[in-house]
């Protein structure tokens, strides 16, 4: 525990040796015959260590791979608590000014192997939500340097993180339709975060020029999940939920309304800052009610 906590305070680029120390301690602690106050202990110590290796690129992907396996582990209701390995993992897939989007993109085939290796199951935490983070349309900064703590905020790109914030939307909506209720629900409120427009922090006033450079995106989600629905119903509590994340719009199949309609739908979709509305007549599929 000592040496552990020692670590914390170690250069990033010791990071092999601190992830091998890491994989010993998680190896001594999980053993049959281990003390289960050590093996506590040990858990919430590794978290920050761990957040250190996965600092370097060679030893990324096994670290934040046991930071999951943490993450399943750790009974703690608060997973705010920085020593949570559901925060620090959260904290590797937020945007950062000095680095490189390599680590986020990293982050994103970490939860795709998540997802895969555990078709079916109901984790304790969802892959999507340590994701949540890369659907931000602005990151706040604090820095300390001991002595005083800075805070400071930015505005991300559109266009900069479309491509990683695409490849989440394609997880979410892939998981919506999970046979487990409890993941696809997971998945509708990973889908809120990625409709919030920026709002700024500490005074800032986002100007609505930059707001509405989100538009495009959020239309373009909204698209993709109304082509899905168009075609394969979702489950009603997941509607609900779809509902609560979209700003107002339920989603029901046809049979529900207790409507009999044809199979020809219209639909017309505006964004404001502050919800979205689809309007739209469809049969076959799925009715969209603001």
């Amino acid at each position: 525990m000592a040496l552990l906590r020692r670590l914390r305070r170690v250069i990033f680029y010791q990071a092999a040796a601190l992830l091998r120390i890491c994989q010993l301690a998680y190896e001594g602690c999980t053993a049959p015959d281990a003390d289960l106050e050590c093996r506590d202990q040990i858990r919430a110590a590794l978290p920050p260590v761990l957040e250190k290796a996965a600092l370097d690129r060679k030893t990324f992907a096994d670290s934040v791979d046991l930071l999951w396996k943490l993450a399943g582990q750790d009974g703690r209701t608060d997973q705010r608590q920085t020593d949570h390995p559901v925060q620090v993992l959260q904290d590797l897939a937020e945007f950062k000014r000095w680095k490189p989007l390599e680590f986020n993109a990293g982050m994103v085939d970490a939860a795709k192997r998540w997802i895969a290796a555990s078709p079916g199951s109901k984790p304790r935490v969802s892959p999507l939500e340590i994701l949540q983070p890369l659907l931000a349309t602005e990151v706040d900064e604090k820095e300390s340097d001991g002595a005083q703590v800075t805070l400071k905020q930015f505005q991300l790109d559109p266009v900069a993180v479309s491509s990683l914030r695409r490849q989440v939307v394609d997880l979410v909506l892939d998981e919506l339709w999970s046979p487990d209720r409890w993941r696809a629900v997971r998945a509708a409120e990973t889908l809120q975060k990625a409709l919030q427009y920026p709002h700024g922090f500490y005074g800032y006033t986002v100007p609505a020029e930059q707001r509405d450079e989100w538009t495009p995106d959020f239309l373009e989600t909204l698209g993709l999940l109304g082509d899905r629905v168009a075609t394969r119903p979702l489950d009603p509590v997941v509607a609900i939920a779809v509902r609560k994340a979209s700003g107002g719009t339920l989603v029901l199949p046809p049979a529900q309304l207790g409507q009999q309609r044809d199979r020809s739908w219209t639909r017309s979709r505006t964004l404001s800052s502050t919800r979205s509305q689809w309007l739209c007549t469809m049969g076959g599929g799925n009715c969209w009610l603001t």
